[in-house]
């Protein structure tokens, strides 16, 4: 016996007198170690995935100015997505013909969203009787445009710096809504009025 000829009896490549890999039938050769894992594909498209999250995230964010929608403070760029005071995407509205419909908000805001019904607080230091709910003034003025009554102020410097806070505060609730404020004098208070007409 020789090294290159193997054990007494045996065949081509060892499998045996007489035996060839060719007669063997298909499904009992041996089979080719498989030099990719099966589950390559699916991590592939879980990496594409992530990129694209993070990419809308990222055009979503400078677009906001890296503010919260709900809250109107700012978020960290470098805190992770995992942290509630992290970024995240959220959605304003659930109706799919709005022109803007994400928006950036920090995570613990966009949980809690969930679960509780969003109500954009008016500032402590305005001085504002019955303020109106500020989301569902933005959604009819966004489908219907007009004007709306929005809040009553004891006076006339109250219900000014109220109209300033509110084109301020809608340039980030509502982007691309042209909103105007307006003060009128009624019933011995001042009605503060938001208007719009089509959005950009």
């Amino acid at each position: 016996m020789t090294a290159a000829s193997g054990p007494a009896g045996a065949g081509r490549h060892g499998l045996g007198p007489g035996i060839t890999s060719a007669s063997i039938p298909p499904r009992q050769r041996p089979m080719k170690r498989q030099l990719t894992s099966p589950y390559a594909h699916r991590s592939a498209r879980c990496v594409a995935r992530y990129l694209a999250r993070m990419s809308l995230l990222d055009d979503v964010a400078k677009r906001d100015g890296w503010r919260c929608w709900v809250c109107d403070e700012p978020v960290d760029a470098g805190m992770s997505v995992n942290d509630p005071r992290g970024p995240s995407v959220d959605s304003r509205t659930a109706d799919k013909k709005a022109k803007v419909a994400e928006r950036l908000a920090h995570r613990a805001c966009n949980t809690r969203k969930g679960a509780v019904k969003v109500v954009i607080a008016w500032p402590d230091r305005l001085h504002v009787v019955e303020p109106a709910p500020l989301i569902a003034v933005a959604e009819r003025l966004e489908r219907k445009g007009g004007r709306e009554l929005v809040a009553r102020c004891p006076g006339r410097k109250d219900a000014q710096e109220a109209a300033d806070w509110l084109v301020d505060r809608f340039s980030r609730l509502a982007p691309g809504l042209p909103v105007t404020a307006s003060v009128e004098p009624g019933g011995g208070q001042f009605l503060v009025a938001l208007s719009t007409g089509r959005r950009r």
